[in-house]
């Protein structure tokens, strides 16, 4: 069976190095500006009825990573490298033979690797970077400001009783178990009279000074105290006296143009790409002759999944004593 998987692969390759016709490696060979395009031409190998040519061997070498290309810089690795194509052509011969190039499952890799070619080739020729102007580039740094410019913002949670002393007491009991945040939203579920927070479990979320989200006095509070995980307070407010507890904090982000004019370019670059391609795929099924046949797709018969060992078994009776 792995043989024949790898006879499969082989007649793969067989099929997409001959849909590269004779016009595609001449246009190669036009554009190789290093050698002449008759050496390009020059046959290095032959094997039955077909042939290796010192083009095909470059653009094999050259296809290769730059760390591993150096190991073949010498004519005694070129030529072990060339052992490995002539492998391929003894192998692909035989699996010709063997009439593989007609097994359905070769018909249906060979398209599909047709397409991952052909999506390649669309992605780099529908849309080029340069078409991406710097007006682009700067309404989309501006439209999304907030990405690259924003004040520093902390987090907290908030308790508010009713009176100094309460809002003492409890500022007592949370200090005691310092940096305990599951405490403190214990303490605000059972204690806290706002009810925006109280159903939070005393949780503000993030917010910055000039939000005006929150009231004055409770901003300046959350924002004065230094640490993590510290209680603060208590500040007076209209419903009460509050105490809060530090529970995030976020830098200012100040990302000038400049600093995200490359990383939007390429952002912009690929979502139009992306764009443009499912553009054109729909634009070829609009123009394909697509009918679906219902009646016979009601027929296909999907096998069931095995269902799996139930978690929920009896018990075992308990030994006796």
């Amino acid at each position: 069976m792995r043989a024949y998987r790898n006879l499969v692969g082989l007649v793969l390759a067989l099929i997409l190095v001959a849909g590269c016709s004779r016009g595609d490696r001449e246009d190669q060979q036009r554009s190789d500006a290093g050698k002449p395009r008759a050496e390009r031409g020059l046959v290095v190998a032959k094997v039955g009825d077909s042939t290796i040519t010192v083009g095909q061997l470059e653009d094999e070498l050259n296809r290769l990573h730059s760390s591993i290309r150096v190991r073949f810089s010498s004519p005694e690795r070129r030529k072990d490298f060339l052992k490995t194509l002539v492998r391929f052509e003894v192998l692909a011969a035989e699996a010709r033979r063997r009439r593989l190039q007609k097994d359905p499952q070769v018909i249906k890799r060979a398209k599909r690797a047709m397409i991952d070619v052909m999506m390649d080739e669309l992605r780099s020729s529908l849309v080029k970077m340069e078409d991406i102007t710097d007006k682009d580039v700067e309404a989309y740094y501006n439209k999304h400001i907030e990405l690259y410019k924003q004040p520093p913002k902390v987090r907290a949670s908030l308790i508010v009783v009713k009176t100094r002393a309460e809002a003492m007491k409890l500022m007592a009991d949370a200090r005691k178990k310092a940096g305990d945040a599951r405490y403190f939203a214990e303490l605000a579920v059972k204690h806290s009279i706002d009810p925006a927070s109280k159903v939070r479990r005393g949780d503000l979320s993030f917010f910055s000074k000039k939000e005006g989200k929150l009231p004055n006095e409770i901003v300046e509070a959350a924002f004065a105290i230094d640490a993590m995980w510290t209680v603060g307070g208590p500040v007076q407010t209209a419903q009460g006296w509050a105490i809060l507890m530090k529970t995030g904090e976020i830098a200012a982000r100040n990302h000038p143009f400049e600093m995200e004019r490359d990383r939007i370019r390429n952002r912009l670059y690929n979502e139009r790409r992306l764009q443009k391609v499912d553009q054109y795929v729909k634009d070829l099924q609009a123009k394909a002759k697509i009918e679906v046949l219902d009646q016979n797709l009601a027929k296909v018969k999907v096998k069931e999944a095995p269902h799996p060992p139930s978690s929920l078994m009896p018990h075992p009776p308990h030994p006796p004593h």
